[in-house]
């Protein structure tokens, strides 16, 4: 994998939007950070072996226009400034496929982990007063 991954910058209007460590040939992002946040991505695969329509809904999905889990990332570290705009818009976006998202900021009890189904939030872990760390 050393010979195809890269640290990609990327960049509008000549200032670094944010980076990411990247594949080549992938046009999404798994993981990345730009100032304020961080998100790092977990597959949440589809029971395909137990309820093979899981597999027919993420090809599904794509012909319906959802996005794949790593273009949600992507935009979402394109567009937010901030931890809350990247929180909200990681636990609404509808996808393809199930995830876990992990997303932190730097601000206090800005951390959480989001288990995502296809179409919404299936659970949240986050940091708080009395909760220190989310595994």
């Amino acid at each position: 994998m050393r010979s195809i991954s890269y640290e990609g910058v990327f960049m509008k209007d000549d200032k670094v939007l944010f980076r990411s460590m990247m594949f080549a040939g992938l046009t999404g992002v798994l993981t990345g950070h730009r100032e304020g946040f961080s998100i790092s991505l977990n597959e949440r695969k589809p029971s395909w072996r137990t309820n093979p329509w899981d597999l027919v809904l993420n090809i599904a999905d794509i012909f319906l226009g959802f996005p794949q889990v790593s273009h949600v990332i992507r935009d979402t570290l394109t567009e937010c400034h901030d931890y809350s705009c990247a929180f909200n818009r990681l636990a609404t976006t509808q996808q393809i496929a199930p995830s876990y998202y992990a997303v932190s900021g730097t601000g206090e009890n800005e951390g959480a982990i989001i288990t995502r189904d296809r179409y919404g939030v299936a659970h949240i872990d986050m940091l708080s007063d009395n909760q220190w760390f989310v595994s």
